[in-house]
């Protein structure tokens, strides 16, 4: 689920690969990820047992987005990673943040960001394309 985050940002701007180095897009989407912590304890996941997985989107924004955006290029597996997402066809990152945005809605959790970015991946949108 906080995938949802960073593809909600990657699908606005038409592709996750233009993320690298992209420092105040890769903010709002871990800003967006951050705003989905609540979602995952909502569903049982103890974030305490997660503290790892879950730095990038606690960690503050400032210091996080642009060691991300440095990072991306260089480290091959973070590079082939927002890579192999970057398909502007591709349905499984707007599946994600379609089902993830679907999730908070269900159980009241607030997702400005995710939903700000809803025209990006709503069903109509991608039935036009």
């Amino acid at each position: 689920m906080s995938d949802a985050g960073l593809f909600s940002q990657g699908l606005r701007l038409g592709s996750l690969s233009k993320l690298a180095g992209a420092t105040g897009d890769l903010r709002e989407g871990l800003l967006a990820g951050r705003e989905l912590l609540p979602l995952l304890r909502a569903r049982g996941v103890d974030l305490r047992r997660h503290r790892g997985g879950v730095l990038l989107f606690r960690a503050p924004t400032w210091l996080t987005a642009p060691a991300l955006a440095w990072l991306i290029a260089p480290v091959a597996p973070l590079r082939v990673s927002f890579a192999a997402h970057s398909d502007p066809g591709a349905e499984e990152p707007r599946e994600i943040c379609r089902d993830t945005l679907a999730e908070a809605r269900r159980l009241g959790i607030s997702v400005p960001r995710l939903e700000a970015a809803e025209p990006y991946f709503a069903r109509e949108a991608t039935d036009r394309a």
